[in-house]
């Protein structure tokens, strides 16, 4: 699985999967309907390394073109806890 925030998706955070690496389509699960911004994947990697845990930080973010900030309010910050079989916010 990977884990992706793209325009075309409306800039959700969303899960592209497949069972088999041989298959040529991806499975593709939005984890949430708000739009991010210019947000990328990041997650609790000490969770992941001593619980097998995906837990995803997401907070909607603003970036101008060429690496230049964009000054935005205060956003709030939220947690998706993802598992192949199972999928809940908090």
């Amino acid at each position: 699985a990977f884990f992706v925030r793209d325009e075309e998706r409306s800039n959700k955070p969303s899960v592209f999967t497949k069972k088999n690496l041989m298959e040529t389509t991806w499975k593709i699960k939005d984890l949430a309907l708000e739009n991010l911004g210019q947000w990328e994947p990041s997650f609790d990697t000490e969770l992941w390394k001593q619980k097998k845990l995906l837990h995803l930080f997401t907070q909607y973010t603003t970036q101008g073109d060429g690496e230049r900030t964009v000054s935005t309010n205060v956003q709030p910050v939220k947690i998706i806890q993802y598992s192949s079989t199972h999928l809940f916010k908090q």
